[in-house]
């Protein structure tokens, strides 16, 4: 007995300390863990599955010809399919399941072409986009019940798909799972999806976009895409209404922070964002509305933004819209010149504000504007230039990043001058001033000419 213990704990002490070794390194698979390529009539699919759970995971599918519909199986090989998800290997770029390689480009996001989604290059071609994966005729994808993730890409840039059936046992979903689906207008929400919606409803007129009834966390409403409790409006889905009056009790309106983060991008080189909004002429917001998140109302066009009577937190003055406790802006309109002058009663700018009607080229800051934060002149701008006007007599309060991203030309009173200019000094972080003469102009005089990339 004593002995089977020593045996044992010899054993285990040698296999801990090759373990522990860097020069041991063993990958441990199970020998139930399989790698499999199953055909199915013109259809062949990659499966990862685990032959004891009975369960797999598609991870390529290889059409032998063009199809209008794909009706992917319950089971392959025996095993029940219980996620999809396209995939990045090593020094690679992510590509959707049937093998279409996703190359972002951060200029613009309309369509697969802008993505550079293309198919990868047959072994000896040098070519890699005029390949035929066979998806071109595909309107329809059928996902199975067994279905409860799809991972990240998994669909992107199946550019004629008009209809995505999904599982009833969905819960999960990766980020970018429809991207570039310029055509999907037709999807049904089970009642297991409950994050991450609002990711796939960017840029596109649904003609049917159904919820399960029972879906503990969203709902629709009139057409716009609503929490459960009717407080956080997410998008407005199938509402094609000229004008918007968001209901009653919507408290929040949440951006689109995937979008967001992608349409910004590198903020040396800061890009326009689209809005979901832009189709309407006119907005109104409820007097329960407390938060504005992110440039949700960026948009080229001119839109008239007003807010209801009786609400404690939201306030407008001219063409800005603040936060009445904090001074924060919100929503600012430019008007025909691309000047963005601030409203008086502004006292903080902040990232991502909305700008409605088009590029800024000139932006104003009133003496009542007492605080700068990183990246608050970050917006859609003329030709990636900009010119601000600081007019208080003191600078603001400004963190290091407030002029990240700016190129252009920073204007104050000529008589603080040299105050400014220790002050540029502080805040201006990693920016290189490239002013190599003064301009002046109605009082103000330039104390940097800023740009990133030199």
């Amino acid at each position: 007995m004593i002995k089977n213990i020593m045996k044992k704990t010899v054993i285990t002490g040698t296999l801990l300390s090759l373990l522990m070794s860097n020069s041991y390194i063993v990958p441990i698979k199970a020998a139930s863990e399989v790698e499999k390529v199953i055909s199915l009539g013109n259809v062949s699919y990659t499966i990862q599955g685990n032959e004891e759970t009975k369960t797999c995971t598609i991870t390529n599918i290889t059409m032998a010809k063009e199809e209008n519909e794909l009706v992917i199986p319950e089971t392959i090989d025996g095993m029940a399919v219980n996620k999809i998800t396209g995939t990045k290997k090593a020094n690679d770029a992510y590509r959707n399941v049937f093998g279409l390689r996703a190359e972002y480009n951060a200029d613009v996001y309309d369509n697969a072409a802008d993505w550079g989604l293309y198919a990868p290059a047959k072994e000896g071609t040098e070519s890699n986009e005029e390949d035929d994966l066979n998806t071109d005729a595909l309107t329809k994808i059928v996902v199975p019940d067994t279905v409860k993730e799809l991972g990240e890409f998994t669909f992107a840039g199946l550019e004629n798909v008009e209809e995505i059936q999904l599982s009833e046992q969905l819960n999960k979903v990766g980020i970018y799972s429809f991207l570039a689906c310029p055509d999907l207008t037709t999807i049904n929400i089970p009642k297991g999806w409950t994050k991450g919606v609002e990711k796939i409803t960017y840029g596109r007129k649904w003609k049917s976009f159904s919820i399960d009834k029972n879906n503990t966390s969203y709902q629709l409403k009139k057409g716009l895409l609503l929490s459960k409790d009717g407080k956080k409006l997410y998008a407005a889905v199938t509402n094609n209404e000229k004008t918007l009056k968001i209901p009653k009790g919507v408290e929040k309106m949440i951006s689109n922070q995937y979008i967001e983060k992608a349409w910004r991008g590198n903020l040396m080189m800061p890009v326009k964002v689209k809005s979901g909004y832009e189709r309407y002429g006119k907005i109104t917001l409820p007097a329960s509305m407390k938060s504005i998140a992110g440039q949700i109302f960026t948009m080229d066009k001119n839109c008239e933004i007003t807010i209801a009577k009786g609400n404690k937190t939201l306030a407008k003055q001219k063409n800005c819209i603040y936060n009445k406790k904090t001074g924060r802006l919100l929503v600012a309109k430019v008007n025909k010149k691309g000047v963005l002058k601030i409203a008086s009663k502004v006292k903080v700018l902040g990232a991502k504000t909305s700008v409605i009607g088009g590029d800024v080229k000139k932006i104003i800051v009133p003496k009542t504007v007492k605080k700068l934060k990183k990246d608050c002149f970050v917006f859609p701008m003329k030709g990636n230039e900009i010119s601000i006007f600081l007019k208080g007599k003191n600078p603001p309060k400004a963190e290091v990043a407030t002029f990240r991203g700016v190129i252009g030309n920073v204007y104050v009173p000529v008589a603080k001058k040299k105050v400014y200019k220790k002050w540029m000094k502080k805040v201006a972080g990693f920016l290189h001033d490239v002013q190599s003469k003064e301009k002046k102009t109605d009082k103000m005089i330039t104390i940097a000419q800023l740009d990133p990339s030199v």
